[in-house]
């Protein structure tokens, strides 16, 4: 194994794809950025006296995440 260590890495390198690899990490971060704007314009659709139901349908949030949005925007 040890006289192969090179080999064994160059075929390691060669399989990892880096771009799938930064786009995996963009999106992981998009979905997470993502979400909490949406959740802030949702805490702003409340506050405007929006429906949850008006809410849940812009957003795709559900009536519940809405719900826990709306009791700690009170607190």
């Amino acid at each position: 194994m040890e006289k192969h260590v090179e080999e064994v890495i160059e075929t390691l390198m060669l399989q990892w794809d880096n771009e799938l690899a930064m786009q995996a990490r963009f999106e992981e971060g998009y979905e997470d950025g993502h979400n909490d704007a949406i959740e802030f314009v949702a805490i702003n659709m409340l506050r405007s006296g929006m429906t949850v139901d008006k809410i849940k349908e812009l957003t795709q949030l559900s009536s519940e995440r809405i719900r826990e949005l709306e009791k700690n925007t009170r607190s």
